[in-house]
């Protein structure tokens, strides 16, 4: 069985498992109610022209936490674990297992059961080979830690692909594909990598940098873009421009 540990969200998992409640302004809030049950929750969906309609049937079991604080009233926290996923169509059948902790975050007047409003998977072809591929994504943002599986057209299913994750993991932004059938991969505010799928592998061909810079004169902003020449990554183009001194 793999599992996922999502590192940058495990606070947060750990007070909707433990019951202590999240911190608001330093207090940890009074849970007052607390909801745990198993969910089962298919969708629909068609990778390509040539092949039948396939369900995803997701199966996990989530825990609902309401709580009460001075900061915004009541909340409730959505944490759980999806541990497979049941793919079905015409003369096809394939069953995905796995442990993945998901995360849906603070709500105010929340009705927890609107949880599926959202559709937990999200396809896209990450390949660029005219089939849809799909990730697991942890919040319903679509950022953060994600999971993802590949159409294999020789093995006629999908297979799960660790590069992807860790490229996600890396960065903490997500994933998707560009108008150029690229996958880019947004870090920080101003920043991205690009790949491109090469002979099985994700291979990095474009990235972009940019910030502030402090040098002896003041502070400057630049922008920076390095591409993939000859097998190696090279500076394109960078631009720097002095930042006018708002404090006067």
């Amino acid at each position: 069985m793999k599992k996922l540990v999502c590192l940058g969200l495990a606070v947060c998992l750990l007070a909707g498992f433990s019951g202590c409640g999240p911190e608001y302004g330093g207090t940890t809030a009074e849970v007052t109610e607390a909801v745990s049950e198993p969910f089962e929750h298919t969708i629909t969906q068609r990778i390509h022209d040539s092949l039948p309609e396939f369900e995803f049937t997701l199966y996990g079991d989530t825990s609902f936490e309401t709580y009460e604080s001075e900061w915004d009233g009541y909340s409730e926290t959505v944490n759980g674990i999806i541990s497979a996923i049941e793919i079905s169509g015409e003369d096809f059948h394939q069953r995905l297992e796995f442990e993945f902790e998901f995360f849906w975050g603070y709500y105010k007047d929340y009705d927890h059961r609107r949880l599926f409003d959202y559709e937990f998977l999200f396809f896209e072809d990450y390949t660029n080979d005219g089939f849809l591929d799909f990730k697991l994504y942890q919040q319903m943002n679509r950022n953060g830690p994600s999971m993802f599986w590949l159409w294999d057209k020789e093995k006629h299913e999908f297979v799960d692909n660790e590069q992807l994750r860790e490229i996600n993991l890396e960065n903490r932004y997500a994933i998707s594909v560009d108008d150029d059938g690229r996958i880019s991969s947004w870090w920080q505010k101003w920043n991205a990598d690009y790949y491109e799928y090469i002979d099985g592998i994700f291979v990095k061909v474009e990235s972009f940098d940019s910030g502030f810079e402090d040098d002896d004169d003041g502070r400057y902003w630049f922008e920076q873009t390095r591409k993939l020449i000859n097998g190696e990554m090279k500076v394109v183009s960078y631009t720097r421009e002095k930042v006018e001194d708002q404090s006067q």
